[in-house]
């Protein structure tokens, strides 16, 4: 949690954090190639991702955009537990 704000904003910015992930794995993405669809920095997709940061709706915007995806689904809470994606674009698989 950062500072005084309310319990339920790391819990916001973590389902949008996975959901991004999610969405960028699925579609066979990097972080390189989705920060420089988005005009980002590979930083702030991987301070998004894991839910360190908040995004401007302008940014979440132009993340969405470069997913072909919206940002409503971006926002969705996913129900389903996290489950294992096997990635061979650098790093260990991840879970999501």
């Amino acid at each position: 949690q950062q500072g005084n704000e309310p319990e339920h904003w790391e819990k916001i910015r973590s389902t949008l954090g996975a959901n991004i992930r999610a969405t960028r794995l699925q579609q066979n993405i990097s972080q390189e190639r989705l920060a420089e669809k988005a005009g980002l920095s590979r930083n702030t997709i991987v301070r998004a991702e894991w839910g360190k940061i908040s995004l401007t709706i302008e940014r979440l915007h132009d993340i969405a955009t470069a997913l072909n995806c919206s940002v409503n689904n971006l926002l969705v809470i996913n129900a389903q537990p996290p489950q294992q994606i096997n990635w061979k674009g650098g790093r260990k698989s991840m879970t999501h």
